[in-house]
């Protein structure tokens, strides 16, 4: 068979397949997000006009930012897109998809105004979604160690503002996101198809193409992006015209009379330095993802045509119920559908992302709740009310991140392994787990302490063990009582003379045992209380 047959010309399959734009839609823009997501805190730190500090220069914002706020402000916030850009890009690449075929976009040629309109569909859509993960990932972004998670900056939001502060932008986001998406998706097509005529796949392309696209919109509509900032991020400001502007006239008013045109071209640098690595990460992705799955010609296999034989209807529908039966037949139809799906093996990599979302919320929540269930009523103070809180709060914590982890490394895994044509290298899981470690649990918060202690102390006696099994060293005799002995030698001495350095909660414990144990005066606090 010649190599011509074999090539799988991904652009001229079906593109109404919805599960492959959304499953590769959404993984696209998890990735891109949360790889691009310090150059846009610093966009948005330079952008803000109310801010104490005045950001001039990408390096005096990283500078200042890693010195006074540390190296994890660059990644402040990053739960809420995370979080938002899975849904928000599912749903905008199928509309796009969708739209792109109904406006007659994507037939051969250039048809600028066609494909434009269906990136304007495509962002309304996603826009709705995105819009208030936005504005709570900006607010994070502003406000150092006011909020530490997602949850609790969307809660004191709503509470201060009401539930239309995560719109207020919405016109104006749509205002920009309009003409950016029209000028992002037409560019990219323009540049697609003179790059590559012949629609193979071709991921040079597409990076090419999304950069060039990203660069040209963000360039085009820097200035709405800096008036959509203004009014996401109004209620930080103690500038009373701030806080009280309503919409894009109001908020380009301001910047306008604060620093007149030079004012629209705030974080002009950092927007299209964000926005060509990002645009062209999403449509990489977006088009490696879509040309796995399409080559597969799954579009048949998931839907098989499942009918019952008449002669089986009939004997049926002497004993049951016309309606029943058809409500019946359906249920059984959809059931053996989705088990055809999953049992066909196509997908599967995808798929598994989506399982291992599933199982780490589930083990998360499995670990967590009975830990924090007992540590609450066992040891903390507070009212029912309280202590059911901690409970929801740290099983919640515990699920939401486990749960993203493996969603984030099992992308990155599949994105590598698909960039290099199905080989996976052993270096890619070490990638993956910086990444997926640095944004998941690289926030200091006690729920990601114990999670990340516990790993480091499993990983210790993992590596001891790696040493002995490429024996670079023999196994020593004896070896588990020595290292107890010195666990728990240096432990001590530094309980004794060095405490500060060791984890609260482990200082507690140490303390109960070893130093409220010399302080007693009675019976009572000898044998039935710690301290009286």
């Amino acid at each position: 068979m010649s190599l011509a047959h074999d090539e799988v010309d991904y652009e001229s399959l079906p593109t109404s397949s919805l599960a492959v734009n959304l499953m590769a839609g959404a993984i696209a823009g998890i990735t891109e997000h949360s790889v691009m997501y310090p150059m846009d805190a610093i966009k948005t730190r330079m952008q803000v006009l109310h801010s104490n500090v005045v950001y001039t220069t990408i390096s005096s914002a990283v500078s200042r930012m890693m010195t006074t706020e540390g190296f994890a402000s660059l990644w402040r916030g990053v739960s809420s897109v995370i979080v938002g850009a899975g849904p928000a890009h599912a749903l905008y690449f199928a509309t796009y998809e969708r739209c792109k075929v109904l406006f007659g976009g994507d037939q051969d040629g250039h048809h600028p105004l066609r494909v434009g309109a269906a990136g304007a569909c495509a962002t309304i859509v996603s826009d709705g979604v995105m819009n208030p993960f936005d504005v709570i990932k900006q607010r994070m972004q502003m406000q150092a160690g006011s909020h530490r998670t997602m949850t609790a900056c969307a809660v004191h939001t709503a509470r201060t503002e009401g539930l239309a502060a995560f719109y207020i932008s919405y016109p104006t986001a749509l205002t920009m996101s309009i003409p950016f998406q029209s000028i992002h998706f037409a560019s990219y097509e323009y540049f697609r198809k003179t790059l590559n005529p012949s629609g193979t796949y071709d991921p040079k392309t597409h990076v090419v193409s999304g950069a060039a696209a990203g660069a040209i919109a963000a360039a085009a509509t820097t200035p709405l992006d800096v008036c959509r900032t203004l009014l996401q991020t109004k209620g930080l400001s103690s500038n009373v015209s701030i806080r009280h502007a309503r919409g894009l006239f109001d908020a380009a008013t301001i910047i306008y009379q604060t620093e007149g045109m030079n004012g629209f071209a705030r974080g002009l640098r950092p927007r299209i330095l964000s926005h060509m690595p990002a645009t062209a990460i999403c449509w990489t992705t977006y088009e490696a993802l879509k040309h796995l799955m399409m080559s597969t010609d799954f579009s048949t296999a998931a839907t098989p045509t499942l009918t019952t034989p008449h002669h089986q209807k009939q004997e049926i529908y002497t004993t049951v119920n016309n309606n029943s039966i058809q409500a019946i037949e359906v249920q059984v139809s959809d059931m053996d559908t989705i088990d055809k799906f999953l049992a066909s093996g196509q997908y599967h990599d995808i798929l598994g992302i989506v399982k291992g979302f599933r199982n780490g919320a589930v083990l998360g929540a499995k670990i967590r709740f009975p830990h924090a269930l007992v540590m609450s009523f066992l040891f903390r103070s507070g009212s029912f009310q309280d202590k059911c809180r901690f409970i929801v709060k740290a099983t919640y914590t515990h699920s939401k991140n486990l749960a993203l982890f493996v969603t984030l490394w099992k992308s990155i895994m599949l994105l590598l392994k698909t960039v290099r044509g199905g080989v996976e290298r052993p270096a890619d899981s070490f990638i993956g787990g910086i990444l997926g470690g640095y944004i998941i649990w690289g926030e200091d918060t006690p729920v990601n302490q114990q999670i990340v202690l516990y790993v480091f102390a499993r990983i210790m006696m993992g590596l001891a063990g790696l040493v002995v099994k490429k024996k670079v060293i023999p196994q020593p005799p004896h070896a588990y009582p020595i290292f107890a002995a010195i666990v728990w030698g240096i432990v001590m001495y530094l309980f004794r003379h060095e405490r500060d350095v060791l984890q609260h909660s482990l200082q507690s414990s140490m303390q109960y045992l070893y130093n409220d144990s010399d302080h007693f005066n009675k019976f009572m606090n000898f044998v039935w209380y710690n301290k009286a």
